[in-house]
């Protein structure tokens, strides 16, 4: 099986040697990430990463089963 380790930033996966980095944002990510699909052709894609949390009790290694889309609105920084 051939998997390829992927996350956005080199300080997420410090001391580990296997990952690539896809950089930040969903398009930058997502065409970095094809570009090592292409590559390698993997038969599987873990995706390591950080995320922020309002519940203070939460650490650690947390698998996610939802996910929630929250993108900036942006729209009145283009006036």
């Amino acid at each position: 099986m051939n998997k390829l380790f992927v996350a956005a930033l080199k300080e997420e996966t410090v001391g580990l040697n296997y990952f690539y980095h896809v950089g930040v944002g969903k398009i930058n990510a997502t065409y970095n990430l094809t570009k090592l699909i292409h590559k390698y052709k993997p038969s599987e894609v873990i995706n390591y990463g950080t995320a922020g949390s309002f519940k203070r009790e939460i650490s650690g290694l947390v698998e996610c089963t939802t996910f929630v889309q929250h993108d900036m609105d942006a729209r009145g920084l283009l006036a």
